[in-house]
């Protein structure tokens, strides 16, 4: 699994990325194609290349050094495919050899803009391949082919300015074949001393991408105030976790964002509450703080303790397959039956399901809940099923997302301002019957009263 994988459905970490500071296209491709990595040892070593970064540099707005290192990340040419051309036997062409220079030139300079930071890039010396590509030492990055590159191609240009006479037009024509036969043979005899360099230029690439990527992740951690987690053999916890694109949301209308407190280990966890209380909230927090720590991000929690796992299986919101004709219900069932064939064969996942069998008739849907739940809890599957459902049996851990579980005295509640009176954190809570609070929450939104005492009529 890799970054743009996921990137794909994930509108929270789609807001991560967009708020990336990426400079350069080899820094796109970089993260783009970074795995979903289970290794402590290697989200460790980018995360102390983060620290580093955050530490060394002092980020912070109008960074002098900062500004000129994106700057010249920015002018970074896209040329993996030309360097790929280096062992197949492929003659460069004018615009692929000042690719090739003209990257060399703004990593020379990258290199020597951050001679004082020993641990921010170790680049190699380019100066073979500057002497190569700039014999006369311009130090200007644009391609010519020199006349130092060959005494025939001088000798052969010379004689071509000195024909001006219509009667040596033969002859001129004649010139100009043996100059592109002769600048020919140069750029092959390029191509195949700059071939010695081939894993140099790879290596320097990859380092430049590595850079921007990392650069541009401790800059987004200060301005959206991640931190960095711990990394835990049993226990994910969290401690004001918060998803910074609903908080983005929130706080463009001026509301408070609650942050939450959570902690779990490899046991299955309900989560009941009203609706509105933020539950799938809750699920799409956990699946983006997982994703950004195998990613290798910092964490937008104040403090986070994180279990790692081999992949996330989230079964949040509607389906593709209800494009090709199946309904909501069976859309469903079909991913859920695609999630127990993978953790029989991969149980280090995490699983995030959101109101389970919502979609179908109360008595079948608890007993589907109820199942799940069992089958997860026998694989010892870390996983999260919110539910409306009553009677859900079983040892797993309960949690309630509190609601407008207080006094709200004479407030006059509206769909405008609901959200400022509902308190988003989990409590635990080990009754099987969920809260009714559709009928208290309709009410207080000023729903039509003779429809209230009807549905209380009925549910009595």
């Amino acid at each position: 699994m890799i970054f743009r994988q996921v990137l794909k459905d994930n509108k929270a970490l789609q807001f991560i990325y967009q708020n990336l500071p990426l400079q350069s296209a080899i820094g796109r491709r970089y993260i783009m194609d970074s795995k979903f990595s289970n290794s402590q040892e290697e989200i460790e070593k980018n995360l102390n290349y983060q620290d580093y970064i955050i530490d060394s540099l002092e980020l912070k707005h109008n960074n002098e050094f900062v500004n000129s290192l994106q700057f010249q990340l920015s002018k970074l040419r896209d040329i993996p495919l030309t360097i790929e051309n280096l062992i197949s036997d492929v003659i460069l062409d004018d615009i692929e050899l000042f690719e090739i220079k003209d990257f060399i030139f703004t990593a020379n300079k990258i290199k020597e803009l951050s001679s004082n930071y020993e641990k921010l890039i170790n680049l190699d010396d380019f100066s073979p391949i500057i002497n190569l590509l700039d014999p006369d030492d311009t130090k200007i990055p644009s391609f010519y082919i020199y006349d130092s590159y060959s005494e025939k191609l001088a000798e052969l240009r010379k004689q071509q300015k000195k024909i001006n006479s219509e009667e040596e037009k033969d002859l001129d024509e004649k010139l100009w074949m043996e100059i592109q036969s002769e600048e020919t043979n140069i750029r092959k005899d390029l191509s195949q001393k700059l071939s010695k360099y081939y894993n140099l230029l790879k290596e320097t690439v990859l380092r430049l991408a590595s850079l921007d990527v990392n650069l541009s992740k401790a800059i987004l951690s200060k301005e959206l105030n991640l931190n960095r987690a711990k990394f835990s053999d049993k226990t994910t916890k969290y401690n004001e976790l918060f998803n910074p694109l609903v908080k983005s949301v929130v706080e463009e209308k001026k509301d408070n964002y609650q942050k939450i407190n959570i902690e779990y280990k490899k046991n299955v966890n309900i989560i009941t509450g009203a609706n509105m209380a933020g539950k799938t909230v809750v699920l799409k927090s956990l699946e983006l703080a997982q994703y950004m720590a195998q990613f290798s991000f910092f964490i937008p929690a104040e403090y986070s303790e994180i279990h790692l796992v081999d992949n996330i299986i989230s079964i949040i919101g509607d389906d593709q397959n209800e494009l090709e004709g199946l309904s909501s219900f069976a859309s469903e069932m079909m991913r859920i039956n695609d999630m127990i064939a993978y953790i029989k064969k991969y149980p280090k996942t995490l699983v995030l399901i959101d109101e389970l069998a919502r979609t179908t008739n109360p008595v079948e849907g608890l007993a589907i809940v109820n199942a799940v739940a069992s089958m997860l809890n026998s694989a010892d599957i870390p996983s999260f099923i919110t539910t409306h459902y009553s009677g859900v049996s079983g040892d797993y851990r309960k949690l309630r997302v509190v609601g407008l579980d207080r006094d709200l005295h004479n407030i006059e509640l509206n769909q405008n301002n609901i959200n400022k009176y509902m308190d988003y954190s989990l409590i635990e809570d080990n009754n099987e019957k969920v809260p009714h609070e559709a009928l208290r929450i309709a009410s207080l939104l000023g729903v039509d009263k003779e429809l209230i005492e009807i549905a209380k009529q009925n549910l009595n």
